[in-house]
């Protein structure tokens, strides 16, 4: 007979506030500039100065954070980042997208697709091809470099802005300093204008609109619609954008993440 699972008893309220208070201020140095304040880094964690300044230090004692010292960022440390490999986020990403995706092909009835990405590559880690008898369906799983296609472009420019210029100054060694400065105007109008509409890259013949699901500090995938260029003209793709973007939303809030404005 198995043993029976009991409910896990629940944390006092001051442990489950203190957790809360550590991701507060996690989620603030996500993305900020190397020589944030505490008054700043409190600001935008919504914390007490002396709260944030206490827990800063709290975290480098415990191993979590160190200070990169040419940059002077606050930074995981090399202990999380293997701690967070065991984990296969990607999954979770899955898990939380696949009932929006449903809804969203059901809704406008083309090809949706959702991209993610580790290191410079990029992943298409989910899709669900469109109801009509011309729609698209890609090899899976399917893994590209970052600059390729409508999906990678956009998960480039909402990176945070230090692996973004990490990744322009090693495509400049490989492919030419003119291609990283023509894909770094590319990511500068992509977040200004927060999505993507056009032609598909090796599918001229398919139109693509895709927007980012962003993370409090960046982008963590991209949701895309792909359709036939003669039923899903540029024009009919950018009517949906609003029901796209709120979609992407969905995924975030599935995944408890605050989505950064774009």
């Amino acid at each position: 007979m198995s043993p029976a699972i009991s409910t896990p008893p629940r944390r006092p309220r001051g442990e489950r506030g203190a957790f809360r208070r550590y991701l507060a201020l996690l989620e603030g140095l996500a993305g900020a500039p190397p020589d944030i304040s505490t008054f700043e880094l409190a600001r935008r964690s919504g914390l007490a100065q002396s709260t944030a300044y206490r827990l800063l230090h709290e975290l480098i004692e415990l191993g979590v954070l160190v200070r990169d010292r040419l940059s002077g960022r606050y930074v995981l440390s090399f202990r999380m980042w293997q701690l967070f490999e065991r984990f296969d986020w990607r999954q979770t990403l899955v898990a939380a997208a696949m009932p929006v995706m449903q809804q969203l092909r059901d809704d406008l009835g083309e090809t949706v697709l959702l991209t993610t990405y580790v290191g410079h590559e990029q992943h298409c880690v989910a899709q669900i091809p469109g109801r009509a008898a011309t729609h698209v369906t890609l090899s899976f799983p399917r893994t590209q470099r970052l600059d390729a296609g409508a999906a990678g472009k956009l998960i480039l420019a909402f990176l945070p802005e230090l692996s973004r210029e990490a990744f322009l100054e090693r495509l400049a060694e490989t492919d030419g300093p003119e291609r990283a400065q023509a894909l770094r105007h590319i990511a500068d109008a992509l977040r200004s204008s927060g999505y993507v509409a056009g032609p598909v890259d090796d599918l001229p013949e398919f139109t693509s609109l895709a927007v980012p699901v962003m993370g409090p500090a960046a982008a963590i995938a991209v949701l895309e619609l792909v359709g036939p260029s003669s039923r899903w003209t540029p024009d009919a793709a950018v009517v949906a954008l609003p029901r796209l973007r709120t979609a992407a939303d969905d995924i975030a809030q599935a995944l408890g993440l605050s989505r950064t404005a774009t």
